[in-house]
């Protein structure tokens, strides 16, 4: 623990709190990464009214040109897809609760049904493409390489990587024979 100063202001000690160069607290660059301050209204005249939004690097590349509209919603269709996959059922709290759940496959149905939409999601990546989309999409990070040349040129190669796997899900699919007798 760091011990503060301590001063004499009219013949009295006083212990001033020890400065911290190292902690800045939610002001600090690393809770700054992402983050895009923005005017949100106008409603008095004042231009008071802003919010705080975190953007991910799939938004700054679209925004950048480096990946095309389809590409762009195959990201967020894949990123929506997985975050299902990550959350529970939601809780009624007006009804009293209970230990146990009158119907406990209801809650395991609804996570395979979460699960089974990411999955149809991902079969339509390339095997070849699937580290890199996973990488980037769901992971959240640049692709591998250095300089900004290295990284564009990964960033363009995930655009070609969504835009198939774009084209393979809204592709017509076979009919089966079964279905046409």
């Amino acid at each position: 623990m760091a011990k503060g100063k301590i001063k004499r202001i009219k013949g009295k000690q006083v212990r001033q709190p020890a400065t911290l160069d190292w902690d800045f607290g939610a002001t600090g660059p690393a809770n700054q990464q992402g983050l895009v301050k923005e005017r949100l209204a106008d409603i008095d005249g004042t231009g008071t009214i802003k919010r705080a939004r975190r953007v991910d690097m799939l938004e700054v590349w679209h925004k950048r040109g480096w990946l095309s509209a389809e590409a762009w919603d195959m990201a967020k269709k894949l990123r929506d897809a997985f975050e299902g996959t990550q959350r529970t059922l939601g809780a009624d709290y007006e009804r009293p609760r209970v230990d146990s759940s009158p119907k406990p496959d209801c809650a395991v149905d609804i996570q395979i049904d979460r699960l089974s939409r990411y999955r149809a999601m991902t079969s339509h990546v390339a095997d070849g493409d699937r580290d890199l989309v996973i990488h980037c999409v769901i992971n959240g990070k640049a692709p591998h390489g250095r300089g900004a040349a290295e990284v564009r040129a990964g960033v363009l190669g995930l655009s070609q990587a969504l835009e198939r796997a774009n084209q393979s899900m809204n592709a017509p699919r076979p009919r089966n024979i079964a279905e046409t007798c």
